[in-house]
């Protein structure tokens, strides 16, 4: 099964999320990163596809082609203490708009 990654409220769509499309939960977008089988915060640009072009906010909306939904909540994002930090720290140094 597929989950938001934010709220891990479940995806009941047919095909994976469209660029656009949001969770009817929380309102986080859904074609994001993290969200993403690939996703792994310990591999260059956190994406186990070689030459994928970097993404910075890995909850925001984007257009990577290689997007494949997840079945299951990551787990490589907040499975140990390490990745914990490193959102911290992704918050303190995230830059504001």
């Amino acid at each position: 099964m597929k989950y938001c990654h934010k709220c891990h409220n479940s995806w009941e769509g047919l095909t994976q999320p469209g660029i656009r499309e949001t969770c009817l939960k929380c309102n986080s977008d859904m074609h994001v990163c993290l969200n993403c089988r690939f996703y792994n915060i310990h591999k260059p640009n956190q994406c186990e596809v070689n030459d994928v072009e970097a993404i910075i906010d890995k909850e925001k909306a984007n257009f990577c082609e290689d997007f494949q939904f997840i079945d299951s909540p990551s787990p490589t994002k907040g499975s140990g203490e390490a990745d914990k930090a490193y959102e911290q720290w992704q918050k303190l140094f995230k830059k504001k708009p």
